[in-house]
């Protein structure tokens, strides 16, 4: 449904993240917790 979909992108977006971003950066933190929220 909605929240498989909505992880799939999150791991997606992370991924994208982790490639361009410093591993410190806030936009991997605010990712990563979207996923333990799901």
């Amino acid at each position: 449904g909605r929240l498989s979909l909505a992880l799939k992108y999150l791991k997606i977006s992370l991924k994208i993240q982790r490639k361009y971003l410093p591993s410190n950066h806030s936009d991997i933190a605010l990712t990563l917790n979207n996923i333990g929220m799901a």
